[in-house]
Protein backbone atom coordinates (compact mmCIF):
# COMPACT_ATOMS: atom_id res chain seq x y z
CA UNK A 1 0.00 0.00 0.00
CA UNK A 2 1.47 3.36 -1.09
CA UNK A 3 0.57 6.57 -0.29
CA UNK A 4 -0.62 8.72 -3.30
CA UNK A 5 -1.71 12.04 -1.73
CA UNK A 6 -2.53 13.72 1.15
CA UNK A 7 -5.32 16.33 2.73
CA UNK A 8 -4.74 18.50 5.42
CA UNK A 9 -8.61 18.65 6.68
CA UNK A 10 -9.86 20.91 10.15
CA UNK A 11 -9.72 17.41 11.95
CA UNK A 12 -6.97 15.53 10.71
CA UNK A 13 -5.28 14.60 7.69
CA UNK A 14 -6.53 12.21 5.33
CA UNK A 15 -4.34 9.50 3.27
CA UNK A 16 -5.56 8.29 -0.22
CA UNK A 17 -3.38 5.33 -1.06
CA UNK A 18 -3.23 2.67 -3.69
CA UNK A 19 -5.28 0.51 -1.71
CA UNK A 20 -7.95 2.74 0.46
CA UNK A 21 -8.06 5.77 2.60
CA UNK A 22 -6.65 6.23 6.03
CA UNK A 23 -8.33 9.20 8.40
CA UNK A 24 -5.64 10.08 11.26
CA UNK A 25 -7.06 12.48 14.05
CA UNK A 26 -6.16 13.66 17.49
CA UNK A 27 -8.36 13.50 20.15
CA UNK A 28 -6.58 14.59 22.05
CA UNK A 29 -2.32 15.35 22.32
CA UNK A 30 -1.42 11.94 23.18
CA UNK A 31 -4.54 10.25 22.03
CA UNK A 32 -4.79 9.82 18.14
CA UNK A 33 -8.17 7.58 15.80
CA UNK A 34 -6.59 5.84 13.33
CA UNK A 35 -9.44 4.74 10.88
CA UNK A 36 -9.23 2.40 7.43
CA UNK A 37 -11.55 1.71 5.09
CA UNK A 38 -11.23 0.29 1.19
CA UNK A 39 -14.73 2.71 0.06
CA UNK A 40 -14.43 6.05 -1.09
CA UNK A 41 -15.98 7.56 2.09
CA UNK A 42 -15.95 6.34 5.51
CA UNK A 43 -19.19 5.41 7.71
CA UNK A 44 -21.30 7.75 9.67
CA UNK A 45 -22.67 5.39 12.51
CA UNK A 46 -22.26 5.80 15.70
CA UNK A 47 -19.61 4.26 18.07
CA UNK A 48 -21.10 1.66 20.41
CA UNK A 49 -18.23 1.85 22.38
CA UNK A 50 -16.93 5.42 22.30
CA UNK A 51 -19.05 7.95 23.88
CA UNK A 52 -18.80 10.23 21.35
CA UNK A 53 -16.29 10.58 18.15
CA UNK A 54 -13.84 12.43 20.24
CA UNK A 55 -12.04 14.36 16.96
CA UNK A 56 -10.75 17.99 18.30
CA UNK A 57 -9.82 20.89 16.41
CA UNK A 58 -8.16 22.64 19.30
CA UNK A 59 -5.19 20.15 19.39
CA UNK A 60 -1.71 21.67 18.51
CA UNK A 61 -0.60 19.02 15.66
CA UNK A 62 1.70 19.31 12.57
CA UNK A 63 2.72 17.88 9.40
CA UNK A 64 5.89 17.29 8.09
CA UNK A 65 6.62 15.92 4.85
CA UNK A 66 10.19 14.23 4.23
CA UNK A 67 11.48 12.39 1.26
CA UNK A 68 10.38 8.95 3.32
CA UNK A 69 7.91 9.79 5.11
CA UNK A 70 5.28 11.56 6.39
CA UNK A 71 5.40 12.63 10.26
CA UNK A 72 2.02 14.07 12.23
CA UNK A 73 3.27 15.75 15.88
CA UNK A 74 1.66 17.12 18.90
CA UNK A 75 3.84 18.13 21.97
CA UNK A 76 3.74 14.24 23.33
CA UNK A 77 3.44 12.12 20.32
CA UNK A 78 4.49 11.44 16.51
CA UNK A 79 3.27 9.05 14.22
CA UNK A 80 5.35 8.47 11.06
CA UNK A 81 3.80 7.02 8.62
CA UNK A 82 6.54 5.19 5.69
CA UNK A 83 5.19 6.76 2.10
CA UNK A 84 5.83 3.55 0.36
CA UNK A 85 4.34 1.19 2.34
CA UNK A 86 2.46 3.27 4.87
CA UNK A 87 3.68 1.58 7.67
CA UNK A 88 2.90 3.59 10.79
CA UNK A 89 5.27 3.97 13.47
CA UNK A 90 5.10 5.73 17.31
CA UNK A 91 6.95 7.87 18.82
CA UNK A 92 7.27 10.08 22.49
CA UNK A 93 8.96 13.83 22.49
CA UNK A 94 12.17 12.67 23.33
CA UNK A 95 12.38 10.44 20.07
CA UNK A 96 11.69 6.94 21.71
CA UNK A 97 10.16 4.08 19.51
CA UNK A 98 6.54 3.19 21.62
CA UNK A 99 5.02 0.99 18.84
CA UNK A 100 5.38 0.16 15.35
CA UNK A 101 3.75 -2.05 12.63
CA UNK A 102 5.61 -3.92 9.58
CA UNK A 103 7.45 -2.22 7.46
CA UNK A 104 5.89 -3.60 4.85
CA UNK A 105 2.52 -2.06 6.53
CA UNK A 106 0.37 -3.41 8.95
CA UNK A 107 -3.30 -2.71 7.49
CA UNK A 108 -5.09 -5.22 6.05
CA UNK A 109 -8.79 -5.32 5.20
CA UNK A 110 -10.69 -8.64 3.61
CA UNK A 111 -13.78 -8.17 1.86
CA UNK A 112 -16.67 -10.32 3.78
CA UNK A 113 -20.45 -11.19 3.38
CA UNK A 114 -22.32 -10.50 5.88
CA UNK A 115 -25.63 -12.49 6.48
CA UNK A 116 -28.77 -11.99 8.55
CA UNK A 117 -30.27 -14.52 10.08
CA UNK A 118 -34.41 -15.04 9.82
CA UNK A 119 -36.75 -17.31 11.47
CA UNK A 120 -39.89 -19.03 10.15
CA UNK A 121 -42.18 -17.71 12.47
CA UNK A 122 -44.92 -20.21 10.92
CA UNK A 123 -42.92 -23.29 12.72
CA UNK A 124 -42.52 -23.53 16.52
CA UNK A 125 -39.70 -25.56 16.68
CA UNK A 126 -37.87 -23.32 20.10
CA UNK A 127 -36.11 -26.47 21.97
CA UNK A 128 -35.10 -26.10 25.79
CA UNK A 129 -32.73 -28.00 27.16
CA UNK A 130 -31.08 -28.31 30.66
CA UNK A 131 -27.06 -27.76 30.38
CA UNK A 132 -24.34 -27.42 33.15
CA UNK A 133 -24.96 -23.51 33.36
CA UNK A 134 -28.62 -23.36 32.60
CA UNK A 135 -31.57 -23.59 30.24
CA UNK A 136 -30.46 -23.11 26.62
CA UNK A 137 -32.96 -22.11 23.52
CA UNK A 138 -32.22 -23.98 20.50
CA UNK A 139 -34.21 -22.78 17.20
CA UNK A 140 -35.01 -24.81 14.09
CA UNK A 141 -35.87 -23.17 11.20
CA UNK A 142 -33.23 -20.65 10.96
CA UNK A 143 -32.50 -18.46 7.37
CA UNK A 144 -30.01 -16.41 6.55
CA UNK A 145 -30.21 -13.54 4.07
CA UNK A 146 -27.41 -11.25 2.59
CA UNK A 147 -27.26 -7.89 4.38
CA UNK A 148 -24.36 -6.01 2.98
CA UNK A 149 -20.27 -6.30 2.83
CA UNK A 150 -18.04 -5.53 5.13
CA UNK A 151 -14.40 -6.48 6.39
CA UNK A 152 -12.49 -8.85 8.61
CA UNK A 153 -9.78 -6.65 9.83
CA UNK A 154 -5.90 -7.08 10.65
CA UNK A 155 -3.56 -5.01 12.57
CA UNK A 156 -0.40 -5.92 12.93
CA UNK A 157 2.95 -5.05 15.26
CA UNK A 158 6.15 -5.55 16.03
CA UNK A 159 6.39 -5.40 19.48
CA UNK A 160 9.76 -4.57 20.89
CA UNK A 161 12.30 -6.82 23.00
CA UNK A 162 11.05 -6.79 26.62
CA UNK A 163 7.54 -5.36 25.98
CA UNK A 164 4.66 -6.81 28.23
CA UNK A 165 1.05 -6.58 27.19
CA UNK A 166 -1.87 -6.35 29.61
CA UNK A 167 -6.14 -6.28 29.05
CA UNK A 168 -8.30 -7.56 26.46
CA UNK A 169 -10.59 -8.32 29.72
CA UNK A 170 -11.60 -11.21 32.13
CA UNK A 171 -10.33 -14.66 30.87
CA UNK A 172 -9.46 -16.78 33.51
CA UNK A 173 -7.09 -18.78 31.50
CA UNK A 174 -4.03 -17.99 33.41
CA UNK A 175 -2.42 -14.94 31.52
CA UNK A 176 -1.77 -11.79 32.30
CA UNK A 177 1.02 -10.79 30.09
CA UNK A 178 0.24 -11.86 26.68
CA UNK A 179 3.05 -11.83 25.04
CA UNK A 180 3.73 -15.11 23.40
CA UNK A 181 -0.08 -15.77 23.67
CA UNK A 182 -3.26 -15.38 21.59
CA UNK A 183 -6.47 -14.68 22.90
CA UNK A 184 -10.35 -15.15 21.54
CA UNK A 185 -12.51 -12.12 22.74
CA UNK A 186 -16.28 -13.49 21.92
CA UNK A 187 -19.34 -13.16 24.99
CA UNK A 188 -19.35 -16.05 26.99
CA UNK A 189 -20.44 -17.32 30.34
CA UNK A 190 -16.63 -17.30 31.91
CA UNK A 191 -15.47 -14.24 29.67
CA UNK A 192 -15.62 -10.28 29.35
CA UNK A 193 -14.27 -9.28 26.51
CA UNK A 194 -12.37 -5.30 26.85
CA UNK A 195 -11.13 -4.50 23.30
CA UNK A 196 -8.10 -2.49 25.24
CA UNK A 197 -4.38 -3.52 25.26
CA UNK A 198 -1.70 -1.87 27.78
CA UNK A 199 1.83 -1.91 26.61
CA UNK A 200 4.60 -1.57 29.40
CA UNK A 201 6.57 0.83 26.31
CA UNK A 202 3.87 3.55 27.88
CA UNK A 203 1.01 3.14 25.43
CA UNK A 204 -2.36 1.39 24.81
CA UNK A 205 -4.38 0.56 21.79
CA UNK A 206 -8.34 0.57 21.77
CA UNK A 207 -10.33 -1.19 19.13
CA UNK A 208 -13.63 0.48 18.68
CA UNK A 209 -14.99 -3.10 17.33
CA UNK A 210 -18.33 -5.08 18.47
CA UNK A 211 -17.32 -8.00 16.62
CA UNK A 212 -15.84 -11.18 17.56
CA UNK A 213 -11.60 -10.52 18.35
CA UNK A 214 -8.86 -11.94 18.15
CA UNK A 215 -5.26 -11.45 19.47
CA UNK A 216 -1.91 -13.34 18.20
CA UNK A 217 1.20 -13.23 19.57
CA UNK A 218 2.75 -16.62 17.81
CA UNK A 219 3.84 -18.15 15.46
CA UNK A 220 1.02 -16.80 12.87
CA UNK A 221 1.95 -13.43 13.96
CA UNK A 222 1.44 -10.21 16.14
CA UNK A 223 -1.38 -8.83 15.48
CA UNK A 224 -5.55 -7.87 16.31
CA UNK A 225 -8.26 -9.14 14.08
CA UNK A 226 -11.70 -8.81 14.18
CA UNK A 227 -14.76 -10.59 12.38
CA UNK A 228 -16.90 -8.02 10.63
CA UNK A 229 -16.54 -4.61 10.76
CA UNK A 230 -17.58 -1.90 8.18
CA UNK A 231 -13.92 -0.33 8.49
CA UNK A 232 -10.91 -0.40 10.79
CA UNK A 233 -11.26 2.21 13.87
CA UNK A 234 -9.12 1.97 16.52
CA UNK A 235 -7.41 4.62 19.10
CA UNK A 236 -3.53 5.00 19.75
CA UNK A 237 -3.23 6.43 23.45
CA UNK A 238 0.30 7.72 24.97
CA UNK A 239 0.84 7.53 28.47
CA UNK A 240 3.61 6.71 29.29
CA UNK A 241 2.28 6.05 33.18
CA UNK A 242 -0.71 3.13 32.76
CA UNK A 243 -2.60 6.02 34.94
CA UNK A 244 -2.91 8.40 32.89
CA UNK A 245 -3.31 5.39 29.59
CA UNK A 246 -6.35 4.46 31.68
CA UNK A 247 -7.75 7.90 32.01
CA UNK A 248 -7.72 8.13 28.36
CA UNK A 249 -9.57 5.38 27.97
CA UNK A 250 -12.19 6.86 30.46
CA UNK A 251 -11.79 10.22 28.27
CA UNK A 252 -12.46 7.98 24.94
CA UNK A 253 -15.32 5.59 26.28
CA UNK A 254 -16.82 7.65 29.07
CA UNK A 255 -16.05 7.33 33.06
CA UNK A 256 -17.67 4.52 34.91
CA UNK A 257 -19.10 5.64 38.06
CA UNK A 258 -17.77 4.60 41.28
CA UNK A 259 -19.49 1.12 42.96
CA UNK A 260 -20.79 1.65 46.90
CA UNK A 261 -17.71 1.26 49.10
CA UNK A 262 -19.64 -1.95 50.57
CA UNK A 263 -18.86 -3.54 46.66
CA UNK A 264 -15.43 -3.54 47.28
CA UNK A 265 -15.58 -6.09 49.93
CA UNK A 266 -15.81 -9.62 50.43
CA UNK A 267 -18.65 -11.04 48.66
CA UNK A 268 -19.90 -14.66 49.12
CA UNK A 269 -21.25 -16.72 46.67
CA UNK A 270 -21.79 -20.36 46.32
CA UNK A 271 -23.66 -22.73 43.20
CA UNK A 272 -26.72 -21.64 44.68
CA UNK A 273 -28.69 -21.22 48.56
CA UNK A 274 -31.92 -23.33 48.49
CA UNK A 275 -33.59 -21.32 50.77
CA UNK A 276 -34.27 -17.94 53.14
CA UNK A 277 -33.29 -19.62 56.08
CA UNK A 278 -30.00 -21.11 55.04
CA UNK A 279 -29.22 -17.53 53.24
CA UNK A 280 -29.81 -15.37 56.71
CA UNK A 281 -27.94 -18.69 58.69
CA UNK A 282 -24.97 -17.96 56.57
CA UNK A 283 -24.21 -14.52 56.93
CA UNK A 284 -25.34 -15.11 60.95
CA UNK A 285 -22.17 -17.79 60.94
CA UNK A 286 -19.87 -15.09 59.87
CA UNK A 287 -20.82 -12.87 61.68
CA UNK A 288 -20.40 -15.13 64.94
CA UNK A 289 -17.00 -15.64 63.79
CA UNK A 290 -16.05 -12.26 63.15
CA UNK A 291 -15.54 -12.73 59.50
CA UNK A 292 -15.88 -9.94 57.20
CA UNK A 293 -18.16 -9.44 54.95
CA UNK A 294 -20.09 -7.19 52.76
CA UNK A 295 -22.65 -9.37 50.38
CA UNK A 296 -24.27 -12.80 49.71
CA UNK A 297 -24.97 -13.66 46.24
CA UNK A 298 -28.44 -15.48 45.45
CA UNK A 299 -27.33 -17.39 42.49
CA UNK A 300 -29.75 -19.41 40.09
CA UNK A 301 -32.95 -21.73 40.65
CA UNK A 302 -34.54 -19.46 43.06
CA UNK A 303 -37.34 -19.71 41.15
CA UNK A 304 -40.50 -21.71 41.64
CA UNK A 305 -40.39 -25.31 40.29
CA UNK A 306 -39.65 -25.38 36.70
CA UNK A 307 -40.29 -21.71 35.87
CA UNK A 308 -36.43 -21.18 34.79
CA UNK A 309 -35.63 -17.41 34.70
CA UNK A 310 -38.60 -16.25 36.12
CA UNK A 311 -37.34 -13.33 38.01
CA UNK A 312 -39.90 -13.54 41.30
CA UNK A 313 -38.95 -16.01 44.45
CA UNK A 314 -40.32 -19.41 45.19
CA UNK A 315 -42.86 -18.68 47.77
CA UNK A 316 -42.16 -21.91 49.54
CA UNK A 317 -38.42 -21.57 49.95
CA UNK A 318 -38.44 -17.79 50.26
CA UNK A 319 -41.77 -16.85 52.76
CA UNK A 320 -41.07 -13.42 53.19
CA UNK A 321 -38.49 -11.61 50.73
CA UNK A 322 -38.98 -8.52 53.04
CA UNK A 323 -37.97 -10.12 56.40
CA UNK A 324 -35.42 -11.47 54.92
CA UNK A 325 -33.91 -8.20 53.53
CA UNK A 326 -34.80 -6.80 56.80
CA UNK A 327 -32.46 -9.43 58.58
CA UNK A 328 -29.71 -9.10 55.74
CA UNK A 329 -29.61 -5.30 56.41
CA UNK A 330 -29.80 -5.85 60.26
CA UNK A 331 -26.68 -8.00 59.69
CA UNK A 332 -25.23 -4.74 57.81
CA UNK A 333 -24.94 -7.26 54.73
CA UNK A 334 -26.23 -6.72 50.78
CA UNK A 335 -28.08 -8.94 48.49
CA UNK A 336 -26.86 -9.71 44.94
CA UNK A 337 -29.47 -11.30 43.02
CA UNK A 338 -28.22 -13.44 39.59
CA UNK A 339 -30.85 -13.27 36.87
CA UNK A 340 -31.02 -15.67 34.07
CA UNK A 341 -31.95 -14.29 30.45
CA UNK A 342 -33.36 -17.36 28.93
CA UNK A 343 -37.22 -17.96 30.78
CA UNK A 344 -38.95 -20.77 30.43
CA UNK A 345 -42.56 -20.65 29.27
CA UNK A 346 -45.29 -20.89 31.84
CA UNK A 347 -44.48 -17.98 34.07
CA UNK A 348 -45.73 -14.22 34.29
CA UNK A 349 -42.19 -12.42 33.10
CA UNK A 350 -42.28 -15.22 29.93
CA UNK A 351 -46.31 -13.82 29.25
CA UNK A 352 -44.84 -10.35 29.91
CA UNK A 353 -41.79 -10.66 27.26
CA UNK A 354 -43.73 -12.47 24.72
CA UNK A 355 -46.88 -10.13 24.50
CA UNK A 356 -44.11 -6.94 24.86
CA UNK A 357 -42.38 -8.74 21.81
CA UNK A 358 -39.22 -9.31 23.32
CA UNK A 359 -37.92 -12.50 22.58
CA UNK A 360 -35.93 -13.89 19.80
CA UNK A 361 -35.86 -16.69 17.99
CA UNK A 362 -39.39 -18.62 16.38
CA UNK A 363 -41.59 -17.06 19.08
CA UNK A 364 -44.53 -15.24 19.13
CA UNK A 365 -43.52 -11.37 18.18
CA UNK A 366 -39.84 -11.72 17.37
CA UNK A 367 -39.17 -8.02 16.59
CA UNK A 368 -36.68 -6.86 19.32
CA UNK A 369 -37.31 -3.10 19.88
CA UNK A 370 -34.85 -1.24 21.88
CA UNK A 371 -36.93 1.79 22.31
CA UNK A 372 -40.06 -0.54 23.65
CA UNK A 373 -37.75 -2.42 25.91
CA UNK A 374 -36.25 1.27 27.00
CA UNK A 375 -40.40 1.54 27.92
CA UNK A 376 -40.20 -1.59 29.36
CA UNK A 377 -37.44 -1.42 31.59
CA UNK A 378 -38.37 2.56 32.32
CA UNK A 379 -41.77 1.40 33.93
CA UNK A 380 -40.48 -1.37 36.26
CA UNK A 381 -42.39 -3.85 35.36
CA UNK A 382 -39.90 -6.35 35.33
CA UNK A 383 -38.85 -7.35 38.85
CA UNK A 384 -35.05 -7.46 37.78
CA UNK A 385 -35.05 -3.90 37.09
CA UNK A 386 -32.80 -4.49 40.15
CA UNK A 387 -28.95 -6.67 40.70
CA UNK A 388 -28.09 -5.34 44.18
CA UNK A 389 -30.13 -4.68 46.73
Amino acid sequence: MELVQYQIESNGVKLDTSDGIIHIAFCAAGIVRIRYTLDSEFGSKRSLVVVEHQERKDVPWTVTERSGDLELTTDVLTIRVDKSTCAFSYWDASGGLLAKEPSRGGKTLELTDVYRTIFDVSKDSVENNLGADGLRARVEGMNRIFDRRAYHTKLEFEWQPGEALYGLGSHEEGMMNLRGKHQYLYQQNMKAVVPVLLSTRGYGILVDSCSNLSFHDDSFGSYIWTDVDDEMDYYFIYGPEFDRIVAGIRFLTGEAPMLPKWAYGYVQSKERYVSQEELIAIVQEYRERKLPLDCIVLDWQSWEGELWGQKTLDSRRFPDPSGMMRKLHEMNAKLMVSIWPTMRKGGDNHREMSESGFLLGNQPHTTLSRRKLADCIGSKRMTDCFLMV
